[in-house]
């Protein structure tokens, strides 16, 4: 290969490696970024990372991909000096809680792909619960969630929906209700909201 080649004092390898350093700066000062999907879009904005003011802003989002007339949200929220995934519901009735259902690649290696947006049978799948409820930017109410559950969200095939299920009490049990997220592209939508860190 040419590669092996070139020594690594050469003018010309020179030449290339600031083209890429370049690049990157370049990339480096985008503050807000769209990561368009099949069904739904990762709107990124690392503008919010450093706003000081009392509860959270979202960094990244995507709308519910299911019929959702309650405007449910996905992403990560700028949160006390961090982010951290979170869900939240703008209308209707107040959820007691929430779960994130995702497959879990240790129990279903490959991604599950029967058709558009079908989840994975629960039997391969992880449940999250949200750790705890907070209020929401846009109004309503959401729920935090743990570290590992964003980190599950991003080993998924883009192609994949997650699903969120919003818990009600309801007589002799709980009443669900759930929308689907569109996995897409919340890994590389994640690295461009780190580099604002």
């Amino acid at each position: 290969m040419r590669a092996g080649s070139i020594a690594c004092t050469s003018p010309v390898l020179k030449v290339e490696a600031d083209k890429v350093r370049s690049a990157f700066s370049a990339y480096g000062r985008i503050l807000r970024l769209d990561f368009p999907g099949r069904f739904g879009d990762w709107k990124a904005d690392r503008t919010v990372l450093d706003t000081r003011q009392d509860g959270g802003r979202w960094a990244l989002r995507e709308t519910g991909v299911s019929p959702d007339p309650s405007g449910s949200r996905l992403g990560l929220l700028a949160y006390n000096g961090r982010t951290a995934l979170f869900v939240s519901r703008t209308a209707g009735a107040t959820p007691a809680s929430a779960r994130l259902v995702v497959r879990d690649p240790e129990r279903a290696p490959d991604p599950y792909l029967p058709g558009p947006l079908t989840p994975p049978p629960r039997s391969v799948s992880s449940i999250f619960y949200g750790a705890s409820r907070i209020d929401a930017p846009e109004g309503g109410v959401g729920f935090l969630f743990s570290d590992a559950a964003a980190q599950a969200l991003a080993l998924l095939d883009p192609r994949e929906p997650v699903v969120v299920e919003f818990v009600y009490p309801a007589a002799g049990g709980e009443r669900v209700e759930k929308v689907l997220f569109e996995v897409g592209d919340f890994a590389p939508a994640a690295a461009f909201i780190a580099l604002g860190r």
